[in-house]
C-alpha cells in the first residue's frame, strides 16, 4: 500500500492535473503510522467473528449439533456486514456520480469569457516608486502597447478581477432608494479599455469603455445580464444610475453605460451574483492581471512577456504566469480531488460489497448443499433452485439500496450544498449506481449458484 501511493503521489504531482504550485502532498512518518495502526486494528477487529465461530463449530462437533454450526449470529452479522456494504458503497457510488458531473459541467461551462488561448499574470507597481494614479496607469499603458505590438499576440487588455477565479464583492444600492430599502451584492472588478476585447465578452446593449472615460469624465459602469435583470424590473439599466459602497460617505454614483452577457467573476463554485466593470482610469489599482491572447500556444508566449515587461518596468517582476485553462484547473482543484476521491473510494466499495455477496452466497450454498442435493436428487428443476438462491440474495441488495440510496441523496445534498452548480438531484446518477450495484450483485450470487448446480446430487446426499 505505502509502495502504491508512493507511485500515485509521483504520478500526479508529475501529471498536467497535479496539485498547484502552493499545495503540497506529503507521505510523512504520523500518516504512515496512522495507516499501520488503522490496518492492525481492522485485522484485529475483523478476526474476532471467524475466532468466535471456530470456537462454536468446535462445540458444536462435540454436541454433534450440526445446526449450531450454520445458522447462528455468525450467519446473522454477515447478512448485515453484506447489507452495510451495498449501502455504503451506494452512498460512495453516488457522490462520485454527483462530483464527476459536476466537474463536467465546470470544464464546459460558460461563465463569459472565451478562455482559449489566454495568457493571464498579475503583477504590482510599488506605492513609493509610483505614488499617483496617473504614474500607475502610464505603466500599465506602455506594457499593454508593448504586447499589443508583438506578431503572435492577438489582444492585451488589464484589470483587477481574473473572471472565474477572483474578484472584489461590493454593495449598491440604485439611485433614489430610501433609507430602508436593501442593498444587493455584486462582485465588482476595475477594467482598461481593451479587456473586454481581450476576454470577448459579449456586448447586448449601450457601449463598451473607452479612453474618454478617465477621471475628468462622469463615473460609468458595464453590468451584466444578471445585474440588469435583478435590478432592472423587466426595463433596460442604461442610463440607470447607482450607489458603489453606499454605507460609504464618498460613495460613487455612477451611470451605467453597458451591459454585457452573464459573466461570473468569482470562483466557478462561489453563488453567481451580479457583476458590475468599473473602467479602471477612473478607479485606479496598483495591483492587476494580465490576460494576452495568443495565436498559438498562450504558455508558449511566457518568456518572452517576461523579457517585455523587464523592458517595460525593470523593478515589477510578474507572478502567477499562467495559461487560463491552468487558472480554471487550479480554481477547481479541490472539487476535482474529490470528484476523484470519490471515483476511487466508489469502486473500491463496489468490490467490497460484491466480494460480501459472494462470500455470503458462497457460505449459504455451502451449508445447503445436502439440501440442494436432495432437490435435485428429487427432479427440481435447475431453475427453481437457482430462484431460491437468488431469492436469498436479493432482499439484502434491496434492502442495502434501500438504506443506501436515503443515505445517499442526503449525502450528496450536503456535500454540494457550498458547491454552486453541482446537482444532488440528477436521476441518471442514481439510476446509473443501482444499475451498477444490482450487476454486481447478480454476479457475485450466479457464480456459487452455478457451482451448486453443477454438484452430483450423489455425493451432495453424502455432503456433511
Amino acid at each position: 500500500g505505502w509502495a502504491a501511493a508512493r507511485w500515485v503521489d509521483q504520478t500526479f504531482r508529475n501529471s498536467e492535473e497535479g496539485p498547484p504550485h502552493w499545495m503540497h502532498f506529503n507521505l510523512d512518518a504520523a500518516l504512515i503510522g496512522y495507516t499501520v495502526l488503522a490496518a492492525l486494528l481492522t485485522g484485529v477487529i475483523s478476526g474476532i467473528l471467524p475466532a468466535l465461530r471456530a470456537g462454536s463449530q468446535v462445540n458444536a462437533t462435540l454436541r454433534d449439533d450440526s445446526r449450531a454450526v450454520a445458522g447462528g449470529a455468525f450467519a446473522r452479522i454477515s447478512r448485515g456486514l453484506v447489507i452495510g456494504e451495498v449501502a455504503i458503497s451506494c452512498v460512495l457510488l453516488v457522490a462520485a456520480g454527483v462530483m464527476v458531473r459536476g466537474m463536467d459541467q465546470f470544464e464546459n461551462s460558460d461563465f463569459g469569457i472565451r478562455t482559449g488561448n489566454l495568457l493571464t499574470a498579475r503583477i504590482g507597481l510599488s506605492e513609493a516608486k509610483f505614488p499617483s494614479a496617473e504614474a500607475q496607469l502610464a505603466v500599465f499603458d506602455r506594457l499593454e502597447q508593448a504586447l499589443r505590438a508583438e506578431p503572435g499576440v492577438i489582444d492585451a487588455g488589464i484589470g483587477t478581477t481574473l473572471p472565474g477565479l477572483i474578484a472584489e464583492s461590493r454593495r449598491v444600492l440604485r439611485d433614489g432608494a430610501g433609507p430602508d430599502d436593501a442593498q444587493t451584492v455584486v462582485y465588482f472588478g476595475r477594467i482598461d479599455d481593451r479587456f473586454a476585447a481581450t476576454y470577448e465578452l459579449g456586448l447586448e446593449e449601450g457601449r463598451f469603455f473607452n479612453s474618454a472615460d478617465d477621471a475628468d469624465s462622469p463615473a460609468v459602469a458595464l453590468v451584466d445580464r444578471t445585474f440588469a435583470d435583478k435590478l432592472g424590473g423587466g426595463e433596460s439599466v442604461l442610463g440607470r444610475r447607482f450607489r458603489l459602497d453606499p454605507d460609504n460617505a464618498d460613495a460613487a454614483l455612477v451611470t451605467i453605460v453597458g451591459v454585457i452577457r452573464k459573466i461570473q467573476l468569482d470562483d466557478l463554485d462561489d453563488a453567481v451574483r451580479p457583476a458590475v466593470l468599473r473602467p479602471l482610469r477612473q478607479d485606479p489599482a496598483r495591483f492587476v492581471s494580465l490576460a494576452i491572447r495568443t495565436q498559438g500556444d498562450p504558455l508558449a508566449f511566457a518568456p518572452r512577456f517576461t523579457e517585455i515587461l523587464r523592458e517595460v518596468e525593470p523593478d515589477t517582476p510578474a507572478y502567477w504566469v499562467r495559461s487560463y485553462d491552468q487558472v480554471i484547473r487550479e480554481g477547481t482543484f479541490g472539487e476535482f480531488v474529490l470528484a476523484r476521491l470519490f471515483l476511487v473510494f466508489g469502486g473500491i466499495s463496489l468490490f467490497l460489497a460484491g466480494a460480501g455477496v459472494y462470500g455470503v452466497i458462497a457460505f449459504n450454498v455451502r451449508q445447503r448443499t445436502r439440501e440442494i442435493g436432495v432437490r435435485r436428487a428429487l427432479g427440481a428443476p435447475a431453475a427453481n433452485v437457482l430462484r431460491s438462491l437468488l431469492g436469498r440474495g436479493a432482499w439484502q441488495i434491496g434492502l442495502g439500496l434501500l438504506l443506501g440510496l436515503t443515505m445517499a441523496w442526503l449525502f450528496a445534498r450536503a456535500l454540494v450544498s457550498s458547491l454552486n452548480g453541482f446537482d444532488a438531484d440528477n436521476p441518471a446518477v442514481y439510476g446509473a449506481v443501482i444499475g451498477i450495484l444490482m450487476l454486481a450483485a447478480l454476479i457475485a450470487i450466479l457464480v456459487p449458484a452455478r457451482r451448486a448446480l453443477r454438484v452430483d446430487p450423489l455425493v451432495a446426499l453424502r455432503h456433511e
